[in-house]
């Protein structure tokens, strides 16, 4: 699993030098896939049972068997496992079809380590198939002339089974026999396959055979019988040749098998040469993409695990002052002030990667990324941010993926071990056609753990992603809140939370996304009404995203509608559950009327309820009017002390799904940016920060894919 996951993560935009190919991944590299030699074996394999057989069934005629019935192929597959220092058989296995085969080759191969092989051995049940110059097989061994011309002419021009022959020798003395046919002649010699002039080989077109003239004179049968030749022989049929002679004894002291093998052999080690400006971005003080996964790939490697002989990866940090020394791990991670960098007069540094070879001591590198200086770029914010993981003034919170995201905010927003304690977690989909469940959900994930909240993670619809499972085991949750219905989460996902982690799931789901938001509105009520609540467009998902984080520090539900009217179970609920609070807002409309139509707000203002709409030309602008309606005070009167800023993009909107819990857990504003703030998300800002001495503390950029643009604007507000 450790190996897995920084192979993962080191897959990204990865250039290798003259080690490895260009276009191969760090992922590639360490799992050492001997991609070509798996390649070829599985060729071999299914070769073997995919043969190609004969047609011609005067080949395939053996006493008292059936044509085509005669055999059985099998692979088995052996693993030999180091076991104290020896290989090892396992226990075979067998493998009766190609799909079988390959299906249990790669289970067995991914699970071998560095130096155990595995084999694939391949027979037939009855030992006969034997295989003709032209690759296709047969059930016979052909015996061959040794004698050409005493074997098939008695004179130069006799004649044999009615077929006229002529006797001949070559230049060098070998003897050669024509055989005539109905154009010619095929010659014959000592060494070929012995021919059954009784079992002529007619010529076919099209399905049919054919006459000297090409007409049709027969349809052809490949089952076609030895009493068939005369027939087409008296309708004028066109010779070609002549079948081998099957009158032999079959030849089973040579058994049709093969074993192939292959040894898991370590890589060599991939190497990269990157600049300190590939790794971290002075502008904006943060990590680049690179930067941060390499980041991670350490944190990962350096971990101690519970069994040492699953420890397989390990990383080395050393690096080459300018008289050429070698300097230590120690040494450099303590260099984390110019000053303590300057006295080591280092010219690079370079990140080592190694795999176990075996199950003792020995190592093998993998991966080696060597770091040198550039201009206004020096190994400090290097050695600090990325070897000894100090958290940079923006914190990257990314993954390769929506769900590697998910969970690096959950890391981001709940630290240590087990800090839910035996609490709860909030679990949906991560499909692009499901955000909107997961962007409701954000407020009852706050009112989760006795109101210190729960991070929400992301699910495929049939399966629980393994870095998610790890997260859920790491924050120490007992119970699953999944928000959704079957078709976004599945039913087996909800099984294997319950039966395989021993979890205990709540689902909150409704009809729809409307009636969906209603459940999730009253599984947060616990018994009181509501001072305010949020409606947001059923289709509005920037819009609730812009409204998740100070949704969720007010406890306040996010409830969704359809465009053109409110929805009536939205109303009922409304009308039912939200407290008039005089002149205070009761409704936020969020989103302009092409998302929430004014007929809407009006509907809702006839209810007496004092309804505020938050709204502007675009995604971006209601964010800012969002941040500017909540200003300094975000909610409760909590102070806001950072901002989580993320893609705004419909397809970055997902990096940003579990960003509101994490907002809303450290007092943030979300910032939803691209490209480029709009003017309004700066003014917006520029107030939060205030006049004074800003209060803004922790800025958390929510997956890869900001602009530069951006992150510097936001950098400026600390």
């Amino acid at each position: 699993m450790l190996k897995k996951n920084i192979a993962k993560a080191m897959a990204a935009a990865t250039v290798f030098t003259a080690v490895a190919p260009v276009a191969q991944s760090f992922a590639a590299v360490i799992d050492s896939n001997q991609e070509q030699e798996i390649k070829d074996l599985k060729e071999k394999v299914y070769d073997k049972f995919n043969l190609k057989y004969t047609k011609n069934q005067a080949l395939l005629r053996i006493a008292g068997q059936q044509p085509g019935n005669f055999v059985h192929r099998k692979v088995t597959i052996t693993t030999y496992k180091l076991v104290n220092g020896v290989l090892t058989a396992q226990q075979p296995v067998d493998a009766n079809s190609y799909a079988e085969f390959e299906k249990e080759f790669d289970k067995q191969y991914s699970e071998l380590n560095n130096g155990e092989k595995i084999t694939v051995g391949y027979n037939s049940d009855t030992n006969k198939v034997r295989f003709l110059e032209d690759g296709t097989a047969v059930n016979f061994k052909a015996i061959k002339y040794t004698n050409v011309a005493t074997e098939l002419a008695a004179d130069a021009q006799g004649l044999n089974n009615g077929v006229s022959v002529v006797h001949g020798q070559l230049a060098d003395g070998t003897d050669y026999v024509k055989v005539a046919i109905t154009d010619g002649y095929i010659t014959v010699k000592n060494g070929d396959a012995k021919l059954d002039l009784t079992k002529p080989i007619f010529k076919v077109v099209d399905g049919y055979y054919v006459d000297k003239d090409g007409n049709s004179i027969k349809k052809y049968d490949e089952k076609t019988n030895v009493s068939d030749v005369a027939e087409v022989k008296a309708l004028g049929g066109v010779v070609e040749g002549y079948y081998v002679d099957t009158n032999t004894i079959l030849d089973t002291a040579s058994v049709d098998k093969g074993a192939f093998a292959i040894v898991k052999e370590s890589s060599s080690a991939a190497k990269e040469e990157v600049k300190v400006s590939d790794l971290y971005e002075v502008s904006t003080e943060r990590l680049t993409k690179k930067g941060n996964e390499l980041r991670k790939a350490i944190i990962d490697a350096d971990k101690v695990p519970t069994n040492p002989n699953e420890d397989k990866l390990q990383v080395k940090i050393v690096g080459t002052n300018k008289a050429g020394e070698e300097v230590a791990q120690a040494t450099i991670k303590a260099a984390t002030t110019q000053a303590a960098l300057d006295a080591l007069n280092l010219v690079d540094i370079r990140v080592i990667f190694e795999e176990r070879t075996n199950h003792i001591t020995e190592w093998s590198p993998v991966y080696e990324i060597t770091i040198t200086e550039d201009r206004g770029n020096t190994f400090v914010d290097v050695i600090k941010h990325v070897l000894n993981d100090t958290p940079a003034n923006t914190v990257v919170s990314a993954g390769l993926d929506r769900y590697e995201t998910a969970v690096e905010m959950s890391k981001q927003g709940w630290t240590g071990n087990k800090p839910l304690n035996n609490g709860a977690v909030v679990l949906v989909s991560g499909a692009n056609d499901k955000l909107v469940d997961g962007l409701t959900a954000t407020p009852l994930a706050a009112t989760l753990n006795n109101n210190a909240g729960a991070p929400v993670l992301l699910t495929k619809k049939d399966s629980i992603p393994t870095e998610v499972i790890d997260e859920i085991e790491r924050l120490g949750a007992k119970t699953v809140y999944i928000v959704g219905g079957t078709s976004a989460v599945s039913e087996e996902v909800e099984k294997t939370l319950e039966k395989t982690y021993k979890m205990t799931v709540n689902r909150i789901e409704g009809e729809d996304r409307y009636q969906t938001s209603i459940a999730v509105a009253e599984e947060m009520m616990n018994g009181n009404k509501y001072d305010d609540v949020f409606v947001v467009g059923g289709k509005g998902e920037a819009d609730a995203l812009s409204a998740s984080a100070v949704a969720a520090m007010k406890k306040s539900p996010i409830l969704l509608t359809q465009a053109g009217q409110l929805n009536k179970d939205v109303k009922h609920f409304i009308d039912k559950n939200v407290t008039d609070n005089n002149d205070n807002t009761d409704v936020f409309v969020v989103g302009g009327t092409s998302s929430v139509a004014t007929a809407v707000q009006n509907e809702l203002a006839d209810m007496k309820l004092e309804v505020e709409r938050l709204s502007g030309k675009g995604r971006q602008e209601t964010n800012a009017k969002v941040i500017s309606r909540f200003e300094k005070n975000g909610a409760l009167n909590s102070e806001v002390t950072g901002i989580v800023f993320a893609k705004s993009n419909n397809a970055g909107l997902v990096d940003a799904l579990a960003a509101g819990a994490l907002a809303a857990k450290t007092n943030s504003h979300i910032v939803l940016a691209t490209e480029e703030l709009t003017e309004s998300q700066e003014d917006a800002l520029v107030k939060v920060k205030g006049n004074g001495v800003s209060l803004i503390t922790k800025t958390v950029q929510a997956g890869y894919g900001v602009s530069e643009k951006v992150a510097k604007f936001i950098k400026g507000l600390r």
